[in-house]
């Protein structure tokens, strides 16, 4: 007898919990900006990166990508290039993101990377890694003393939540973000700003100190209707058959008396 074969075990992934996305609030993400040295180039850098981030709801890898010429400043415009799905676009840069961009491009100037460097560059003029960055925004939030987690994702979020709100319409969001259809910036935004959902439950009213005393006070009304109901059916139904035991001659004339009454 030929020996059996021996397969091998399989071994059962552990499934990562995915956290759901939660925007920063406007404050915090100020305090991550302040949480970056003023005079240290990669601080500059960091607090650049973070702006344009937060300010243009761009990824991780986008951010990463891009390049100098992709940004005019002057216009206020960058240009996204390869975004997910390899799909291009164009975003606005308002003033708060240009002033940490300029500052940045000032600095960045003066260490002379090489052409082929990113705008967000190390100080070698290396490309910034992933991991460095998603590592420097929970750094930076131990040190702001924020609570909340702080992730590049989260920023999106936040943009997508303050364009919403600011009374945008859904195409423009959908634009901005770079998404592929309405539906899909639908679901996203019921994830990370359900301001519809949340205001509704807010404004419900508050229930009663005593919720069993003022639902029998709810029950006793409706017993009180449904007794005057009944009291007036009843009314009508004995009117009704007095008027039908009475003889004929006598419902004649009363009702000759009511004829004459309205004439």
């Amino acid at each position: 007898m030929n020996p059996r074969r021996s397969t091998p075990k399989k071994t059962s992934k552990k499934k990562t919990v995915k956290r759901p996305t939660q925007p920063l609030p406007r404050e915090d993400v100020l305090r991550l900006i302040a949480a970056c040295s003023r005079r240290a180039p990669t601080g500059i850098r960091n607090a650049a990166l973070i702006s344009f981030l937060y300010r243009t709801g761009a990824r991780i890898a986008e951010a990463r990508g891009l390049r100098p010429a992709d940004l005019d400043l002057d216009a206020g415009t960058a240009r996204i290039l390869h975004g997910k799905g390899d799909k291009a676009r164009a975003v606005g840069l308002d003033a708060e993101a240009l002033a940490f961009l300029g500052r940045w491009n000032d600095r960045r100037a003066k260490l002379r990377p090489p052409k082929s460097a990113p705008f967000f560059c190390t100080l070698a003029g290396g490309p910034l890694s992933t991991a460095y960055i998603r590592a420097a925004l929970p750094r930076l939030a131990r040190k702001a003393g924020i609570e909340r987690r702080a992730h590049a994702h989260g920023l999106r979020a936040t943009f997508a939540a303050e364009l919403l709100e600011a009374g945008n319409d859904l195409r423009v969001v959908r634009d901005a973000l770079g998404h592929e259809t309405l539906a899909t910036t639908d679901r996203y935004l019921r994830t990370v700003h359900p301001k519809a959902v949340l205001d509704a439950m807010r404004n419900r009213e508050a229930p009663p100190a005593d919720p069993i005393a003022a639902l029998q006070a709810e029950l006793a009304k409706i017993a009180e209707t449904l007794r005057t109901m009944q009291d007036a059916e009843k009314r009508r139904t004995e009117t009704a058959r007095d008027e039908r035991s009475q003889p004929r001659s006598t419902r004649e004339r009363g009702e000759k008396s009511r004829s004459k009454k309205r004439r």
